[in-house]
């Protein structure tokens, strides 16, 4: 905006009719009727050219706000997309920590408001957490990159054949083998907890069995068959239903599978022979083998 139209004031708008009619009353019709018109002219055409600068600067205005919701709409974009990533493991593809962390915080707001509400729906979901059997062992005989390649379809198959819609699959921290399932809307014990297990444990079997397979196409058959000869193969599993009158979050059923896969761990090795104070699945002299080879 210049300097003359920051010092002009449009609201101090003389009567210029007026003082028209003042001078036609004493007589004079010439020239102060002729500086009067050019002051009301000259008064109209600074008016015009404030509006003008006026508008000018509207229009800058509403280009930087333009230009500053491009930026916001972009920052949400890539803000989006980190939250989706930290939500992600990006080794399995299932949900990270962050995303569990988010599912445990958004079940206990559920049963808050069941509680402040006093609502008669029950909430229902199970807990499960799957353990792969002697992983540390396997990442040792067969090499980090191919017990990787293991636990990625490990992961695959949970998430495409032995969820439903709307479960969710977590795993519990980049360098871990342990994965959590949240399984909504449903409630178990008994016999049917015995069946999700064993559903999840075939799965592994046969996963392990396949790698066998590929170990021996790749010529690796040392590692092949330290994998067949593993005292212990498959997933532990533990799993603990959401249950109103015994749990007051989302983290005691949680615990509650934690502890449920620890006994069944335990169980299984001793089923299968091994001291369950250690971790080892392989008998001695497969490592003799393995490290020979």
């Amino acid at each position: 905006m210049s300097d003359n139209s920051a010092q002009f004031d449009p609201s101090a708008t003389p009567d210029y009719a007026d003082r028209a009619r003042q001078v036609a009353a004493d007589g004079d019709h010439s020239d102060s009727l002729v500086r009067i018109a050019v002051e009301a002219t000259d008064h109209v055409r600074r008016v015009m050219d404030l509006l003008t600068e006026e508008k000018d600067e509207h229009a800058e205005t509403r280009r930087q706000l333009g230009q500053a919701a491009l930026v916001i709409a972009q920052l949400e974009q890539e803000n989006a997309a980190l939250r989706a990533a930290s939500e992600t493991d990006p080794k399995t593809g299932l949900g990270s920590e962050v995303a569990l962390a988010k599912a445990r915080a958004e079940l206990n707001t559920q049963i808050s408001r069941q509680v402040t509400d006093r609502r008669e729906n029950p909430i229902e979901f199970t807990w499960l957490v799957c353990d792969l059997d002697g992983f540390s062992d396997i990442n040792r005989a067969v090499g980090h990159d191919t017990a990787d390649r293991l636990l990625v379809e490990y992961a695959r198959r949970i998430r495409e054949e032995l969820l439903r819609d709307g479960d969710k699959a977590f795993r519990r921290g980049e360098a871990s083998d342990e994965v959590e399932v949240i399984m909504y809307g449903l409630t178990v014990k008994g016999r049917a907890a015995d069946a999700i297990k064993k559903r999840f444990d075939a799965m592994a079997k046969s996963l392990f069995a396949e790698f066998a397979g590929m170990l021996d196409a790749e010529g690796r058959h040392a590692e092949a068959a330290a994998l067949r000869s593993a005292k212990l193969s498959g997933t532990s599993v533990g799993v603990a239903s959401y249950d109103s009158a015994k749990h007051g979050s989302a983290g005691e059923p949680e615990a509650a599978a934690n502890l449920d896969m620890r006994r069944t761990k335990v169980g299984r090795r001793r089923t299968a022979g091994l001291d369950p104070t250690t971790k080892d699945i392989f008998p001695p002299e497969v490592w003799d083998t393995i490290l020979n080879n």
